[in-house]
């Protein structure tokens, strides 16, 4: 039936895994896919904390004004 045709013929065309993981449409990862969405809740919460380390530990605007890294006169205009 034609049905039946068009559907062999589509998944014939269907891209592999392969291209679809070099789109970033999959993933590249061999955790089970249960579990692939935990997976990247903790990648997205490891990447929260991280920043918000360096955010921690970033200068004041006063230290880089005394290092030279940032002008006095941009520290007004960003108030």
């Amino acid at each position: 039936s034609a049905t039946r045709t068009k559907l062999e013929r589509s998944l014939q065309e269907r891209p592999d895994r392969k291209d679809l993981v070099d789109k970033n449409i999959l993933k590249d990862t061999n955790v089970s896919p249960a579990l692939q969405g935990r997976q990247a809740e903790l990648e997205r919460a490891r990447l929260q904390d991280k920043l918000d380390q360096a955010l921690q530990h970033r200068p004041k605007p006063e230290e880089l004004i005394q290092q030279g890294i940032l002008e006095g006169e941009s520290l007004s205009s960003q108030v």
